[in-house]
C-alpha cells in the first residue's frame, strides 16, 4: 500500500496467481466459450482484473461472467464498469451455497469458478461488528434477511453450544471458560450486545490479544453466516462444471477450517487439488494475504 492509499482501501489477495489460473484455463479453451463465475464479487478487484486481461478483451464474444454477491453495493458498484466495457455479465445477489439461476454446466462450454473466502474492507467497514477493532453493534450478517444476530447466539444458546462455537470454528483453547463467563454475566442481567462489550469478556479471560479476538470473532461470524456449509454447498454445485477437464475451480481459503473442508471435498471426489501461498513481497505489501492459500480444483 503506498502513501496515497487509504488504509481502509480494500486490496485483494493473490490477484497475479488468480490470473495465472484463469489463463491456463483460458489456453486450454481454445476457441471454446469460457464462462467466468466469481461468486464472491465484493470490491470487484479479482474480476477487474480478469476483464482487464487482453484474452477477454479481444474475444468479448467468447466469455461471459456470472457475478454473485449477497451485497447490492458492491453489485452496484461494478455495473457501470462492465457497461463501459461492453461484456456478457449477469448479477446474482445471492449466497453463493445455491447455483445461480440460468447457470447450467454446458459440454461445449469451459467454466473458471473464483470464491474468496476472505472479509472485504467493505464489509468490515459496515459497522455490523465484524472487527473487534471498533465499537458497533454485534449483528455480524452478512446477509440482512438472516434473523440471527451474533448477539442473539449470546443471548440465548447454553454453555455447551457456545463452547462448540468458540472450539470448533475458532479454535479457542479456553472455549468453555468462555462459554460459562457468557453464560453467567447473562444470567445476572449483564448481556453482550456490542464489540466493546465482548471485548472486556475476552481480556478478563485474558483473550485480549488480537490473535485471540480475532479467532472469537471469526468464530461467530462462522456460525450467525452458516459459512462452512455454505462452502460445502458451493463445493458440491461447482464440482459439476469441472467435468470437462479443462474447466477450475478456484478457491481462496483464509483458516485451516475452511481449507480443511477443501481438501476433504477434493479426495472424497478423487478431484486434483493445486496449492498456493502468497509470494513473501505480497505479504508484506498485504499483510491480509499472509494465511491466504488458492486452491485450485480441477478434475483428473
Amino acid at each position: 500500500m503506498n502513501s496515497t492509499q487509504s488504509k481502509n482501501t480494500h486490496i485483494p489477495v493473490m490477484v497475479g496467481e488468480v490470473l495465472k489460473s484463469f489463463q491456463k484455463v483460458s489456453s486450454h479453451a481454445g476457441d471454446k466459450y469460457l464462462v467466468v463465475v466469481d461468486t464472491t464479487l465484493g470490491s470487484g478487484g479479482h474480476t477487474a482484473a480478469i476483464m482487464s486481461t487482453k484474452v477477454v478483451a479481444n474475444n468479448k464474444n467468447r466469455h461471459s461472467f456470472e457475478l454473485l454477491d449477497l451485497d447490492e453495493r458492491a453489485i452496484d458498484l461494478l455495473k457501470d464498469r462492465v457497461e463501459l466495457a461492453g461484456l456478457k455479465v449477469r448479477f446474482h445477489k445471492q449466497n453463493f451455497r445455491i447455483q445461480p439461476s440460468g447457470l447450467n454446466y454446458e459440454p461445449e462450454k469451459n467454466y473458471f469458478i473464483l470464491a474468496d473466502l476472505g472479509l472485504s474492507q467493505n464489509q468490515l467497514d459496515t459497522g455490523l461488528g465484524f472487527s473487534f477493532k471498533t465499537d458497533a453493534p454485534l449483528d455480524m450478517r452478512l446477509d440482512q434477511q438472516l434473523a440471527v444476530t451474533a448477539a442473539d447466539l449470546l443471548k440465548l444458546l447454553p454453555v455447551r453450544q457456545l463452547t462448540k462455537i468458540f472450539g470448533e470454528y475458532g479454535q479457542l483453547s479456553q472455549a468453555e471458560d468462555l462459554a460459562k463467563l457468557i453464560v453467567h454475566r447473562r444470567n445476572t442481567g449483564f448481556y453482550i450486545a456490542t464489540t466493546a462489550q465482548l471485548n472486556e469478556v475476552l481480556k478478563s479471560l485474558k483473550l485480549g490479544t488480537p490473535k485471540h479476538m480475532a479467532k472469537a470473532y471469526q468464530a461467530l461470524r462462522i456460525a450467525v453466516n452458516s459459512e462452512l456449509d455454505n462452502l460445502s454447498q458451493l463445493l458440491e454445485w461447482s464440482q459439476e462444471f469441472l467435468t470437462s477437464g479443462k474447466s477450475m475451480l478456484a478457491v481462496i481459503t483464509f483458516h485451516s477450517i475452511e481449507q480443511s473442508i477443501v481438501v476433504r471435498f477434493c479426495k472424497s471426489k478423487g478431484l486434483k487439488l493445486g496449492i498456493i501461498k502468497p509470494s513473501a513481497a505480497e505479504v508484506i505489501s498485504n499483510p491480509r494475504s499472509r494465511s491466504a492459500i488458492l486452491n485450485l480444483v480441477t478434475k483428473n
